[in-house]
C-alpha cells in the first residue's frame, strides 16, 4: 500500500477570519473562572443580523454570555471537551461560500487558532476524542475526501482513509475509547456504506449494499456495534439499525413501515437508543433499548419538529433542537435551513427543564 503523505490533503486555509474574533472573545472575560460540571451548560447557536454567532447558557438559572459577536462572520457546529478544555467549531468570513476554517477557542485565555482548514464545503464533521487529544474530521485531498486525526499538541492531520479517486468520507465518530472511527462513505450516486477505521490499518466495511444511504453512525457504548440510520438510495422513509462488528450482522431496531426514523445515539451510560421518528405525524425524539424494547415516545409536539438528540455526558438528559413544522421532517437542515429554531433541554421521560433560543446545542460547563 502506498504510503500517504500529509500534503495530500489541505491542512490550511487563510486565517483572516480570526481577525475579528478576538475582540468578541475577549469580552466574554473568564479566564480567571474554574469551569461547573458540563451538565449545567449549553453552547449553542443563534443567528444575529443575518449571520450565526456562538452563546453560552447556563440551565441552572438561564444566564447567558455571547461567545462570539462578529458581524459579516458565519460560526457554526460548536463542539465542547472536557479533556482539552476547549471548543471547536466551524467558522468562515465569507458566508455562504461554504469555505470554512475549524477553530479551537481556549476561554481560560481567550486565545483561538485555527486546527486545520477546508475549502470542500461548509461541514467538517469534527469529533474529539473522548480524552481530548485529538480530533477526527474530514479533509480534502487531491483526488477525493477523506478523514484525518489531527493531535492537539502536533497540529498534524494523520490520514485515516486512503486516497481513493471520488471517494468522500464523511461524519466520523470515535468509539468510547478514542480507538476506533466509524464513517460513511460515498462514490458516484445516491448509496453510501459504513466503514471502521483505525490508525495503522485499512478501513474495513461494516456495511456493503450500495442501494441504501447508511448515515449517522455511532458506536454503543461497548463498543461492539454500531447504530445508524438507513434510507434507501432512491428514496423514502429510514430506518434505525444496528450492526455487530464481529460478525457483520444487521438488523433493525424500532423499525415502522411508514415511518422515517433517524439521527439515532446511543446513550453514554445506558442500553437504550435515542431517535427521532415522525410516526406521530410531526417529527418527535424516542427512546429504545438496543435490543429494540421498551419503545417511548419522549415528545409529543404536533405543531412542531425536532431534530438531532444530543445526550449530556451523564446520560440524564437530552439537549435537542426544534422548529416550526415548515421546516422538513427529514435530516436536520443546515444553518441556513431552520425557521424558528429553539433548544430544548428534557430528562430521560420527556420532562422539560430548560429551554432557549437556537439550534445546534452541545454540552459545555458554564465558566
Amino acid at each position: 500500500m502506498k504510503k500517504q503523505s500529509n500534503s495530500d490533503f489541505v491542512p490550511a486555509f487563510p486565517r483572516r477570519l480570526l481577525a475579528g474574533l478576538t475582540a468578541g472573545l475577549a469580552a466574554v472575560g473568564f479566564a480567571a473562572c474554574r469551569p461547573a460540571p458540563a451538565t449545567d451548560g449549553l453552547v449553542v447557536v443563534r443567528k444575529v443580523e443575518g449571520v450565526t454567532d456562538l452563546f453560552w447558557t447556563r440551565i441552572s438559572d438561564s444566564t447567558e454570555r455571547a461567545i462570539t459577536t462578529t458581524p459579516g462572520r458565519e460560526e457554526i457546529w460548536p463542539y465542547w471537551s472536557d479533556g482539552a478544555e476547549r471548543l471547536a467549531f466551524e467558522a468562515t468570513d465569507e458566508p455562504g461560500s461554504f469555505h470554512f476554517d475549524l477553530v479551537l477557542w481556549d476561554p481560560r485565555t481567550d486565545e483561538q487558532s485555527v486546527l486545520v482548514g477546508a475549502s470542500f464545503r461548509g461541514d467538517l464533521w469534527h469529533q474529539w476524542s473522548p480524552n481530548g487529544s485529538h480530533l477526527v474530521h474530514v479533509a480534502k485531498s487531491r483526488r477525493g475526501v477523506g478523514v484525518v486525526e489531527t493531535a492537539l499538541a502536533t497540529r498534524t492531520p494523520r490520514p485515516l482513509t486512503p486516497n481513493e479517486e471520488g471517494a468522500r468520507y464523511l461524519r466520523p465518530h470515535y468509539d468510547a475509547l478514542g480507538a476506533r472511527v466509524v464513517a460513511q462513505k460515498r462514490r458516484s450516486g445516491a448509496g453510501s456504506t459504513l466503514w471502521l477505521l483505525q490508525s495503522g490499518s485499512r478501513p474495513r466495511a461494516l456495511t456493503r449494499d450500495p442501494s441504501f444511504r447508511d448515515s449517522k453512525a455511532r458506536f454503543t457504548r461497548d463498543g461492539g456495534h454500531v447504530v445508524f440510520s438507513r434510507r434507501p438510495a432512491d428514496g423514502g422513509p429510514a430506518d434505525i439499525a444496528i450492526v455487530r462488528i464481529a460478525g457483520g450482522e444487521l438488523h433493525f431496531i424500532a423499525s415502522h413501515e411508514s415511518a422515517d426514523d433517524h439521527s439515532p445515539w446511543p446513550s453514554p451510560t445506558r442500553e437504550e437508543i435515542v431517535f427521532i421518528s415522525n410516526r406521530g405525524g410531526s417529527a418527535d425524539v424516542f427512546l429504545v433499548d438496543v435490543n429494540g424494547e421498551n419503545l417511548h415516545q419522549l415528545t409529543h409536539t404536533s405543531d412542531r419538529n425536532e431534530f438531532r438528540p444530543w445526550w449530556s455526558p451523564d446520560g440524564e438528559h437530552l439537549a435537542i433542537t426544534t422548529d416550526s413544522l415548515d421546516t422538513a421532517t427529514g435530516e436536520a437542515p443546515d444553518a441556513s435551513g431552520f425557521r424558528d429554531p429553539r433548544v430544548v433541554v428534557m430528562d430521560r421521560t420527556g420532562r422539560v427543564v430548560f429551554e432557549t433560543e437556537g439550534y445546534m446545542p452541545d454540552w459545555m460547563p458554564p465558566w
